[in-house]
């Protein structure tokens, strides 16, 4: 579903395949400000093929366990408020009129971060 490596503006992105704690997922965060961008597949069907959501995360401890992801992709701009353990489990969810939906993410890192 998600590919190994992205590119943006023709610069590569690896993903994040190593199982991560809420610890590690600061750390990551952290350690590397705008260089952590988070794929999220929405089921949005382009084409035959599956377009993934992109966003930025950005992270401060002043968030605490919050997480803001800024999307880069097609709805520049849009902002989803997450925590580091949904990063960290890999899915967001969403909670719309008692119906619970559960997208799948993938973490990349700027490659020569």
């Amino acid at each position: 579903m998600f590919k190994e490596r992205i590119f943006i503006n023709r610069e590569a992105l690896k993903r994040v395949d190593n199982m991560l704690t809420v610890e590690d997922v600061k750390s990551l965060l952290v350690g590397n400000p705008y260089k952590v961008i988070v794929a999220l597949d929405e089921n949005i069907i382009v084409e035959n093929q599956h377009q993934l959501s992109l966003f930025m995360a950005l992270f401060t401890f002043e968030f605490e366990e919050d997480v803001v992801l800024y999307e880069i992709s097609d709805n520049k701009g849009s902002i989803i408020n997450t925590d580091l353990e949904a990063l960290a489990n890999r899915f967001i969810e969403y909670i719309d009129i008692g119906i619970v939906d559960r997208f799948p993410l993938a973490i990349y890192l700027k490659e020569g971060a």
